[in-house]
């Protein structure tokens, strides 16, 4: 082992002077128990130091122990734990003992992945009827930063449950959650649900721990997620805040005198995500789904963090307000999910779509004074009030079929010949109701 004092010290980073044979990715210690990370060696060597800063300078002997920076793991052991953003145990609880596994460990071949299957029911029913999700998807939430989006992301989690074949019950899934910066109160939040969820890992990172903890957060939560799908386990990876990432590995670059790059973004902040971003895959048994959180600021889809992150991910679903943006809401994917739902289901989500845009434009009508006495504008008003109050704000938990039944009985208020679906899908599903008969609204 090799023992150094520093040359430099600007928190996070610790620089020392060249250091034989030393490989990056390896493991710094220093006193206390705290360690550090080698990020660059050769005529000057650089370690990411992921401890408190009281007491460390010039005159710090700092160990090099040349083996990857790394925590225990065990599939089953690892099942209901809490950890730090570095997977030791933070819960009260005996640490894990089994074989280490790298913090920055080896990413999954691409060639190993396979698209996209199956079908994620999030428990927001709009959502699982417009833009379902399939497993072995990478998708962005975007929310306002000074917005909280931990209610939907905490139902999501209690709710989550994924099917591979229509035939198919749906099934908890293992739920990994990511917590990068959050205050005390939301870290309070997440653990009083956590005896909700059937099966989960939490790796938390509060903001009242040194920043640089969110550049190793993700990594500790993708390896644990990768290794438990890989023993076969149906998982789930939610990840809050990406924001905070994107200003800790820009915090650290200024530090290393990096120029910036577009925006005064982090220049390599594309590859450092898409790290995290590309972990997501599915197989025969075992899948890793990943959802990703990330402030944006006014939900502007050209902010430089947004956009390098959609290059990523497939799909984005903005929320405002704590509440979904149902026709901005994107995933490129749904069709692989279609396959694991109703025959009904592609062409419903169509429809309904383009029903409830059309109500919203009558409705922006009415409230520029207009009139609206055609029968046809006050059908998709009056199923846009039963859409609204039955699916897209309902906090009932309605499975993916259930939902699906509710949007076609919101849709019986429009005339079938005002929905662009096949006929023998309209025959079976839709059964509208005239002005006037039993059951229609109003009546």
């Amino acid at each position: 082992m090799l023992r150094f004092r520093p040359r430099g010290v600007t928190l996070p980073l610790v620089s020392f002077g060249p250091i034989p044979h030393l490989e990056v990715g390896t493991e710094a210690r220093f006193p206390g128990d705290e360690i550090g990370i080698v990020t660059s060696v050769g005529s000057k060597t650089t370690v990411q130091y992921l401890g408190p800063p009281m007491g460390l300078g010039r005159h710090t002997p700092v160990e090099f122990t040349n083996e990857p920076l790394a925590f225990p793991f065990c599939p089953k052991g690892i099942i209901g734990r809490t950890v730090d953003c570095l997977g030791r145990p933070i819960d009260g609880r005996p640490p894990l003992a089994d074989e280490p596994v790298p913090v920055f460990g080896n990413v999954m071949n691409p060639t190993r992945r396979t698209l996209a299957e199956g079908l994620i029911q999030t428990g927001f029913p709009a959502l699982d009827a417009k833009e379902p999700s399939p497993q072995g998807i990478k998708i962005l939430w975007m929310k306002r930063p000074e917005e909280s989006l931990d209610y939907a992301i905490a139902r999501t989690m209690v709710r989550a449950r994924y099917r591979r074949q229509r035939e198919d019950p749906l099934k908890p899934l293992t739920v990994v959650f990511c917590a990068m910066g959050l205050p005390r109160d939301s870290i309070l939040y997440f653990e009083s649900i956590k005896s909700q969820i059937a099966r989960s890992v939490y790796v938390l990172h509060s903001a009242s721990e040194p920043a640089i903890g969110a550049l190793m957060a993700p990594q500790t939560a993708c390896q644990i997620s990768e290794q438990l799908a890989m023993a076969g386990d149906e998982v789930l990876l939610m990840i809050h805040d990406m924001r905070i990432f994107y200003n800790a590995l820009a915090e650290v670059r200024g530090i290393q005198g990096v120029p910036p790059g577009k925006d005064n973004s982090p220049v390599d902040f594309y590859s450092q995500a898409a790290r995290i971003y590309e972990r997501a895959f599915i197989k025969e048994t075992g899948s890793l789904t990943e959802i990703v959180v990330m402030s944006v600021p006014n939900l502007d889809h050209s902010e430089i963090g947004v956009n390098l992150t959609k290059y990523s991910t497939e799909g984005h679903i903005p929320w405002n307000n704590g509440s979904l943006d149902f026709l901005a809401a994107l995933s490129r994917l749904k069709g692989e999910a279609f396959h694991a739902s109703r025959e009904d289901h592609k062409f419903l989500q169509r429809v309904v779509t383009a029903s409830y845009s059309r109500a919203l434009e009558v409705r922006e009508q009415a409230s520029l004074g207009l009139k609206i006495t055609a029968e046809g504008d006050l059908a998709y008003l009056r199923f846009a009030e039963m859409f609204e109050s039955t699916v897209l704000n309902t906090l009932e938990f309605i499975d993916v079929d259930e939902a699906l039944n509710r949007c076609w009985y919101a849709l019986g208020e429009v005339h079938p010949d005002n929905l662009d679906i096949p006929p023998e899908i309209k025959q079976k599903w839709h059964h509208f109701r005239p002005v006037g008969s039993a059951g229609a609204a109003g009546d």
